[in-house]
């Protein structure tokens, strides 16, 4: 508004676009889901989450989702889990670069 009053054009024009996303839809197992990374397998999938007690090591719990689901969706939700069928409260955790999130560090913190 300033800018036009002193006769110069707007820096930026915002445009709201609408992106038709194409979702791929597996005809005889419709809960699995399209899996796709740089130089791995590609195709419908499921994936396992996994969390082991380090200290004994022991797999606690294991987590299946659809190949389509990041890696950080289900962590606090399963996080939630141990705690509330084993008490344990998680002290020290390891994860790779899949589970960098804001909602997981502040959990682990």
């Amino acid at each position: 508004m300033k800018r036009e009053k002193n006769r110069k054009k707007s820096l930026f024009k915002y445009e709201e676009k609408e992106e038709l996303k194409r979702q791929r839809i597996n005809t005889t197992d419709p809960d699995s889901g399209y899996y796709h990374r740089d130089y791995k397998e590609e195709g419908f999938m499921y994936l396992d989450h996994r969390t082991v007690d380090g200290k004994n090591n022991i797999i606690i719990d294991c987590h299946i989702t659809p190949g389509n689901v990041h890696d950080s969706g289900p962590y606090i939700d399963r996080l939630n889990q141990i705690e509330k069928n084993f008490g344990l409260i998680h002290g020290k955790v390891a994860l790779d670069s899949g589970y960098y999130s804001l909602d997981i560090l502040k959990t682990v913190r």
